[in-house]
C-alpha cells in the first residue's frame, strides 16, 4: 500500500492529492514546544509500505525544512519499503551557483540534506534553476522536474478565451511554447541583496508588446516574489494597449507588498497554484502530483 504523508504547508494540498489518486493520507502530529523546538510524530504503521511526503518550503523556509527532515528520519525509522519527496516548492532553489568565494551553494547543501535520508525518489514543480521539464542531476542527486504552466494556462484559456503569453526574461522560455508568446529580455542585479531590477533596451521592449494591443494578456513566470519584474512588464502592456492583463506566477511568494504592487498595477487577475497555498491559489498542482505517485 502506499500512504501519502503530508507536511504543515501543503496540509490541503495533501488532501486533494490523497483523494485524486486514492490514497490513504497518514496521521501525523507536529507542535512546537515553548522555547520554539519542533516535535513531530506519524501516526501510521508504515513498514515494508510506499511512502509519498508531500511539503512545500514557503512560508518559513527554515522551519518547513526542519520539519521536512524531522518527518523524514521519522519515516526511515519506521522500515518502509520505498519513499519518495514531492517538494512542491523548493527553497533556496535561487542559490544554485557560487558567485563569491567562500559562499555557500544553498541549493546544493539542501538537496544533499535531503538525500542523506536515503529518499528513493525526489520530485520538484517548476524548480527555478532546472530550465525545463526533466528528470536531471544536481550535485549527482537525481531529480524529475514537473512543469506546472500548462495548469495555468488550460485555467486562463476556461476564463478568457483566447490570448497572448508573454514571458518576462529568458529563465521562463521553457514554461510553454504553445500559442502565441512573446519573450522579453530582462536584466537584474546580479548580486545585490534588492529587489532592483530593470528592462534592457526599453524602446525594444515597446515595440514588442504593441502587438499586444487589443488582446488579452497572461504574464506568465516560475514565481512571483516581490513582484518588480511582473509589475514593469503588466503596466507596459496598459500602455501599449492590452484588452486584459492576467499576471500569473506557478510559485506565489508574494513578498512585502508583492500583491498590493500587482492590483495598483490594475491587472485583471492575479493567479497561482497552491505549491503555495495563498489566496491566490485558483489552479490545483494536485492532478499532477497525483499522476506522478500511479507511475510509482
Amino acid at each position: 500500500m502506499t500512504f501519502i504523508v503530508g507536511c504543515s504547508n501543503a496540509v490541503n494540498l495533501s488532501k486533494k492529492v490523497a483523494d485524486i489518486a486514492g490514497i490513504p493520507l497518514a496521521k501525523t502530529e507536529v507542535k512546537n514546544f515553548p522555547d520554539g523546538e519542533m516535535y513531530v510524530r506519524i501516526d501510521e504503521r508504515l513498514e515494508d509500505e510506499d511512502v509519498v511526503v508531500i511539503q512545500s518550503g514557503y512560508p518559513n523556509q527554515n522551519n518547513a525544512l526542519m520539519e521536512l527532515f524531522l518527518t523524514l528520519d521519522a519515516i526511515r525509522d519506521m522500515d518502509p519499503k520505498k519513499v519518495s519527496l514531492m517538494m512542491t516548492y523548493m527553497p533556496y532553489s535561487k542559490q544554485d551557483k557560487r558567485f563569491k568565494d567562500g559562499e555557500a551553494v544553498s541549493a546544493g547543501t539542501i538537496l544533499k540534506l535531503i538525500k542523506s535520508f536515503k529518499i528513493n525518489n525526489i520530485y520538484a514543480i517548476n524548480l527555478h534553476f532546472a530550465k525545463d521539464e526533466k528528470n536531471f542531476d544536481f550535485f549527482n542527486i537525481g531529480i524529475k522536474n514537473i512543469n506546472a504552466a500548462p495548469l495555468v494556462v488550460e485555467y486562463v484559456k476556461r476564463i478568457y478565451g483566447d490570448f497572448i503569453t508573454v514571458l518576462p526574461g529568458k529563465g521562463s522560455s521553457h514554461l510553454i511554447s504553445e500559442g502565441e508568446v512573446l519573450l522579453l529580455e530582462t536584466r537584474r542585479d546580479q548580486y545585490r541583496a534588492s529587489d532592483k531590477e530593470y528592462f534592457g533596451e526599453s524602446n525594444v521592449i515597446a515595440n514588442e508588446l504593441k502587438s499586444a494591443s487589443g488582446k488579452n494578456v497572461l504574464v506568465l513566470d516560475d514565481m512571483i516574489n516581490t513582484g518588480g519584474t511582473m509589475v514593469k512588464v503588466c503596466e507596459l502592456l496598459r500602455k501599449n494597449g492590452a484588452s486584459k492583463v492576467i499576471s500569473a506566477g506557478i510559485h506565489g511568494l508574494f513578498v512585502g507588498n508583492a500583491a498590493e504592487k500587482l492590483e495598483k498595477a490594475k491587472v485583471d487577475e492575479i493567479i497561482s497554484t497552491d505549491t503555495i497555498e495563498n489566496k491566490f491559489s485558483k489552479v490545483s498542482v494536485a492532478p499532477l502530483i497525483a499522476e506522478e505517485i500511479k507511475r510509482l
